[in-house]
């Protein structure tokens, strides 16, 4: 079974929750890109091309931080569902939609401020509620 470090991912979720806020402020569309980016290629190309994944390992290597390792299959789970949510985000941004975009937004923040500092994966908790009733994901 694939393992990451929890330490790692805390870190790439403090990075998402600024740069989403950072677009809240700025409303600069290149930071939903630049995450769209990211998700994208860490989970259908490859992490070390990652920025954000980079930059949490580089952060973690220099906090000295020590690895902890959890299960991976259902933090590929919940990256997959920010990844779904950042494309209905820029959805709803082009659809001129912007209080849908801002919730969302909103949701994903407070997701990923959760994760980093109370260890609760939201999406890894989903995954769990969906594995415990027999429910299978193929695909998100």
């Amino acid at each position: 079974m694939k393992q990451v470090d929890e330490n790692q991912t805390k870190v790439d979720a403090i990075l998402v929750a600024f740069v989403l806020c950072g677009y809240l402020y700025s409303g600069y569309y290149t930071m939903l890109f630049l995450l769209t980016y990211d998700f994208f290629v860490r989970l259908y190309v490859s992490p070390v091309l990652s920025p954000f994944y980079a930059l949490s390992r580089l952060c973690v290597k220099v906090l000295r931080l020590k690895r902890k390792d959890i299960e991976a299959e259902a933090k590929t789970f919940a990256d997959n569902l920010a990844l779904s949510l950042l494309i209905f985000i820029l959805a709803s941004e082009f659809w001129r939609e912007h209080i849908i975009s801002v919730t969302l937004i909103l949701a994903l923040v407070l997701w990923k401020v959760v994760e980093a500092t109370k260890s609760i994966c939201v999406g890894c908790k989903l995954f769990q509620l969906l594995r415990r009733h027999n429910i299978e994901i193929v695909s998100l």
